[in-house]
């Protein structure tokens, strides 16, 4: 399994593939138009997903591979889809496709329990997020049950 820290390490890189690549092998406007949706994509909900390297705790990593098989399922499509393309642009948009379908199936789910770290504070009862201060009042946290939440507060 491929866990959550390096996942995240993967989305990024994956952002920054997709909005470079096609600039550096000039690739047409609609090929960079789809891969600039998709990196810009792809870097909102990783950070917006619940792991080391979130930025706020918006999807659950369930979610955010719910997400990457979608997009991989999508650049497959693509690369069917778009037969004006050269060969070799279509087999590295269906490559890019298996790649997002593989790091889906074998990321793990569940290896992260904790906050975002690049969040610079924690989350309040409410849900916000407000900048670290000790102030004595219990934030919340993901991995606790809702029940647990309750007596917490309690």
């Amino acid at each position: 399994m491929i866990p959550t820290r390096y996942h995240g390490i993967l989305d990024y890189a994956s952002a920054i593939a997709l909005a470079a690549v096609p600039r550096l092998l000039g690739w047409d406007r609609k090929v960079r138009t789809l891969t600039d949706v998709a990196a810009a994509g792809t870097l909102g909900y990783a950070l917006a997903t619940r792991y080391e390297l979130g930025a706020f705790a918006g999807l659950t990593m369930r979610h955010h591979l719910m997400v990457d098989a979608a997009e991989g399922a999508g650049f497959l499509a693509a690369a069917a889809l778009l037969e004006d393309e050269p060969l070799s642009v279509r087999a590295a948009l269906a490559g890019y496709g298996l790649f997002a379908l593989t790091a889906a199936n074998f990321s793990d789910v569940t290896a992260y329990e904790g906050e975002p770290a690049m969040a610079p504070g924690k989350r309040t009862k409410t849900g916000a997020f407000v900048m670290a201060e000790d102030d004595g009042e219990v934030g919340y946290r993901p991995s606790l049950s809702l029940r647990d939440r309750q007596r917490q507060r309690r």
